[in-house]
């Protein structure tokens, strides 16, 4: 049995490595950790362009509602400029409780283009028998999401210069596609009634 335990001890003992310890060197792991951190810098804006176009229906959806309540107040004026009076922070204070930031009259959203602050969502032009509202400088990636999602709330909408949707049609996928196609972010202009 003795014999037996030694020989085990030796067998054990020869492959160990001679004067060396177990494990990894400093600089194998700093070149782990070297490529880790290429791979993270390459794969962050792809990350951020991902995360704005899963955000993008929920800002969609939470505009909708905000819009609709502005609607039904609005419906209760029986004038043929029931939105007469409607401004950016009307606009906000529907937005509260939302994907969007609010803060005192004015409300933002983080589906920006990447490299800018969050944008603003704004009233645009005069308010009366319609109601425009643009959100500013909308990524790439979260620009389809954003009109698909508003197609039925909204009677027109304008990408950019482009009109996506006109009065009482339906997008025109193929103008909408190459619109949308903007690394600098585009304008998104909805038109309610």
């Amino acid at each position: 049995m003795q014999s037996f335990i030694n020989q085990s001890r030796r067998l054990r003992k020869s492959f160990r490595r001679k004067g060396k310890e177990d494990g990894f060197t400093l600089i194998e792991l700093m070149v782990v950790a070297g490529i880790i951190v290429i791979l993270a810098v390459l794969a962050f804006p792809a990350l951020q362009g991902l995360y704005r176009e899963y955000r993008a229906p929920y800002f969609a959806r939470d505009l909708a509602k905000a819009v609709a309540s502005i609607q039904g107040a609005a419906n209760t004026v029986a004038t043929a400029t029931p939105y007469t009076g409607v401004t950016t922070a009307t606009l906000a204070s529907a937005l509260k409780d939302s994907a969007f930031s609010v803060s005192g009259a004015t409300a933002t959203h983080s589906i920006q283009a990447t490299g800018l602050n969050p944008q603003a969502i704004a009233v645009t032009g005069t308010p009366g028998a319609n109601l425009l509202v643009t959100v500013s400088k909308v990524h790439e990636k979260a620009c389809m999401p954003m009109i698909t999602q508003m197609v039925r709330a909204a009677e027109s909408i304008k990408v950019g210069t482009v009109v996506v949707k006109a009065a009482g049609g339906q997008p025109a996928i193929a103008t909408l596609q190459s619109s949308c196609a903007v690394p600098a972010g585009v304008d998104i202009e909805y038109t309610f009634q």
